[in-house]
C-alpha cells in the first residue's frame, strides 16, 4: 500500500509533478510534453483502447523518457523518485544534525586557512626584491596564526564530547565517594559502589 506507479499517474498529475519539479529548476518549464487531456492514467492511453495512433504512442513515450531523463539530470534522482514513487519519508534525513554542520564548518574554516598558507608559499616563487618578501612574511605569520588558529578550534570541539564524559565520570566519583561516607549502606552496596568508582 506504500507504493505506488508512475504509470498509474494522470496526466494532471504528471503536470502537478512538473510544477513540483520547476520549483527545484526553473529549466525544466518548457520541456514537459504536451500530453492528451484525458482523464485517464498513462497506461490506459498507452495500452488501452486506440485513441492516440502508434506512432502517437511511441512519440508520446519518446518525449516523456527525455523529459524524465532531463529531470533525473537536473533535480536529481532523489528529488524525482520521491515525487514520482511514495515513500516512507525518514525527516531525519532532511536535517542535518547540529554538531555535524558545527564540525563541517569548523573543518571549512581550517581547509580555507591552509589553502591561503600554500597561496602565499607559492608567491615566493615569483617574489624578486626585498620589500615585497617581507611584506609576504607579515602575510606568511597571519596565515599560519590563521591555520594555527582553526586548527586549535578543530581540536577542541573535537575534545568537548570527551571533556564532557569525564566531567560526568569526577561528578559520579564525588556522589559514589559521599554515599559511601554519609549514607548507611550494606556491604554489598558499598563494594558494588567501589567497583563502579575503580
Amino acid at each position: 500500500d506504500d507504493c505506488s506507479w508512475a504509470g498509474l499517474f494522470s496526466f494532471q498529475d504528471l503536470r502537478a509533478v512538473h510544477q513540483q519539479l520547476c520549483s527545484v529548476s526553473g529549466e525544466l518549464e518548457p520541456c514537459l510534453p504536451s500530453f492528451p487531456e484525458e482523464p485517464s492514467a498513462v497506461w490506459s492511453v498507452l495500452f488501452g483502447p486506440p485513441e492516440l495512433s502508434e506512432d502517437d504512442v511511441e512519440e508520446l513515450c519518446r518525449r516523456l523518457q527525455l523529459y524524465l531523463g532531463h529531470a533525473l539530470d537536473t533535480c536529481g534522482w532523489r528529488i524525482l523518485s520521491q515525487l514520482l514513487f511514495t515513500e516512507n519519508d525518514d525527516p531525519e534525513e532532511y536535517y542535518e544534525s547540529l554538531s555535524e554542520l558545527r564540525h563541517n564548518g569548523y573543518e571549512e574554516v581550517l581547509s580555507r586557512a591552509r589553502r591561503g598558507l600554500h597561496e602565499l608559499l607559492e608567491k615566493h616563487k615569483v617574489t624578486e626584491n626585498m620589500v615585497d618578501l617581507l611584506q609576504l612574511y607579515q602575510m606568511e605569520d597571519d596565515a599560519y596564526n590563521a591555520v594555527v588558529e582553526a586548527t586549535t578550534e578543530l581540536y577542541q570541539y573535537l575534545l568537548q564530547p570527551f571533556r564532557d564524559m569525564r566531567e560526568l565520570a569526577m561528578l559520579r566519583r564525588q556522589q559514589i565517594k559521599i554515599s559511601i561516607e554519609n549514607d548507611y549502606l550494606g556491604p554489598r552496596r558499598i563494594e558494588s559502589l567501589k567497583k563502579e568508582d575503580a
